[in-house]
């Protein structure tokens, strides 16, 4: 697994345009996940629209999605 690359891309629809790519950082949990594994690099969709490509050792993220904090607030555990 540590030659691994995992790319990470968000769509968004738009009313004017079939889609558009948005930030697809990964959030803590998936970098957690991500490291868990041994996947050496990611790529991603940075808020600006550019790509961006890292070893995972060298990404960190401290953004929890909506859905977890959901989680968290009606104390429901989720083993990453």
């Amino acid at each position: 697994m540590n030659k691994l690359t995992i790319y990470i891309v968000r769509y968004r629809s738009h009313k004017y345009h079939h889609n558009i790519s948005v930030d697809s950082a990964p959030c803590k949990n998936c970098m957690k996940k991500i490291k868990q594994i041994g996947i050496k690099k990611i790529v991603y969709v940075e808020r600006n629209g550019d790509i961006k490509k890292t070893l995972s050792k060298n990404y960190f993220s401290d953004f929890i999605t909506s859905g977890d904090r959901v989680f968290k607030k009606n104390n429901v555990h989720i083993q990453y």
